[in-house]
């Protein structure tokens, strides 16, 4: 296969993966003025609106072949972020008490968080909760710009990790869902390198034109390729970068004699499923070679630890 020709079906599987992903629901700011003064939701559209002018403005002093990188890779991460939305609901990624809810746009942009992961623990009395950059950048320079801030957020009491526009999937002891803004969020970047993203693509893209047909005699194919997507194992690789991640965070929490229950509670749900993976195995016709983006978040979280 040529270049080219291999260009046109990367393309092709990330356009498939985005088009599916428009039916996937995002909080929208102006359904919140339940919760929120409609002159303030207002107000932080207008800066939303000027993020992505600045985001625009910096586009149009690029090259049209830099552009067209850019607006590649930005096509790439989006629908990377299509792929773990809907498999850690379709696909149980993150162990079947995991709930994932995408942002809104002004989360995105102005706060850097792309989704929620939820844990639906009945023994918990607060909110157990992942805020999750996804990424398939895995240049180490970007990589640890992004984790730097997290570890500001995380360890620098001025500086907390929130989300303004937040409705919960999981419903309390009294039957409510949560909406409003969460606070002091842990950041978690959880990412795959080209190579390894295009390869889930592919079967993402596979399973959703397939599903498109709804075709009878198609739907044992459509049930395989289900089943090979919710044992792939680049959950592995998005374990380890979680776990190194916390356990970073834990070190340097524990050096300033700060709290590290949140981060400890997060550890041991993430461990557990990992676990608990591992133990019902992954496919064996799927196989992760290596991935740049872990490597270089375990590079860059060492530094930190003991």
């Amino acid at each position: 296969m040529n270049y080219e020709t291999e260009r046109i079906g990367e393309l092709q599987n990330i356009e498939n993966v985005l088009d599916y992903g428009r039916k996937l629901e995002r909080p929208e700011p102006l359904d919140f003025t339940d919760t929120y003064p409609e002159k303030e939701i207002l107000k932080d559209l207008k800066h939303l609106q000027l993020a992505e002018k600045r985001i625009e403005d910096k586009k149009g002093k690029m090259s049209p072949f830099e552009r067209e990188v850019a607006d590649l890779n930005e096509k790439r991460g989006q629908a990377f972020e299509v792929l773990l939305v809907d498999q850690v609901y379709n696909g149980e990624w993150f162990g079947p008490e995991a709930m994932p809810v995408q942002t809104s746009r002004y989360d995105d942009v102005l706060r850097g968080v792309d989704m929620i992961i939820e844990f639906d623990r009945e023994d918990e009395i607060e909110r157990v909760a992942l805020a999750v950059d996804a990424s398939t950048t895995s240049e180490i320079d970007h990589m640890e710009r992004k984790i730097k801030r997290n570890i500001r957020r995380v360890t620098e009491d001025f500086w907390p990790l929130e989300v303004k526009y937040f409705e919960s999937q999981i419903n309390d002891s009294n039957g409510n869902y949560f909406k409003g803004e969460l606070k002091g969020l842990i950041p978690i970047v959880i990412g795959a390198d080209r190579q390894n993203a295009d390869r889930v693509f592919d079967i993402f893209s596979e399973l959703i034109s397939l599903e498109k047909r709804n075709n009878k005699e198609l739907r044992d194919e459509r049930r395989w390729l289900r089943e090979k997507l919710s044992r792939h194992p680049i959950q592995k690789v998005f374990f380890e970068q979680v776990e190194v991640q916390l356990q970073m965070y834990k070190s340097i929490l524990s050096e300033k004699g700060k709290d590290t229950s949140e981060v400890e509670d997060l550890l041991s749900i993430v461990s557990e499923v990992s676990r608990m993976k591992e133990d019902d195995g992954f496919s064996s016709g799927e196989e992760i070679l290596g991935d740049k983006t872990l490597d270089n978040i375990k590079i860059i979280s060492r530094k930190y630890l003991p």
